[in-house]
């Protein structure tokens, strides 16, 4: 009995002594850069990061020809949505935009309406469409330029 707990203290005592020896990087934390943290969440394997209000520095995955794409949502008091969507690409690439209007379902998305746009190096759409239910909805915009496709989607909006 002793001998086997003699053997666990020292190999416990080894896998320290291993692990103190490997060098120690510590991340650099927000307040040392002065950036806020930046909430997401986790939608179908795909991060969604939510930015802060008044924040208008949003971090976007390294792409090769997509420069930059948002969403965002408003809904009005009648029923009215306006889904505006921005994205533009490198060296004047055309490329392809789909902006979609998503109602939650118990615990999934469904497509309530799409709208395509094609345009060469940047793309700036505001796209209306009259809610008839009330709900939880939100934009969903995809780009697509040669074989490169990035999605973001804005926020959830309930219907008031």
């Amino acid at each position: 009995m002793k001998l086997k707990r003699i053997r666990k203290i020292a190999f416990s005592l080894g896998v320290l002594l291993l692990l103190s020896a490997l060098p120690i990087s510590r991340p650099l934390s927000a307040s040392a850069l002065d950036l806020e943290p930046t909430p997401i969440r986790i939608v179908d394997d795909l991060v969604v990061l939510e930015p802060l209000p008044g924040n208008d520095n949003l971090i976007m995955p390294m792409a090769t020809y997509i420069n930059h794409i948002s969403t965002s949502l408003s809904i009005n008091s009648t029923g009215l949505s306006t889904m505006a969507a921005m994205a533009y690409v490198y060296n004047k690439n055309s490329f392809f935009m789909q902006v979609t209007l998503q109602k939650k379902v118990l615990f999934w998305w469904t497509d309530v309406v799409t709208f395509q746009h094609y345009g060469t190096e940047i793309i700036s759409t505001t796209n209306r469409y009259s809610i008839k239910q009330s709900g939880t909805y939100r934009s969903r915009a995809k780009v697509t330029c040669n074989a490169e496709t990035l999605t973001v989607y804005s926020g959830e909006v309930k219907t008031p």
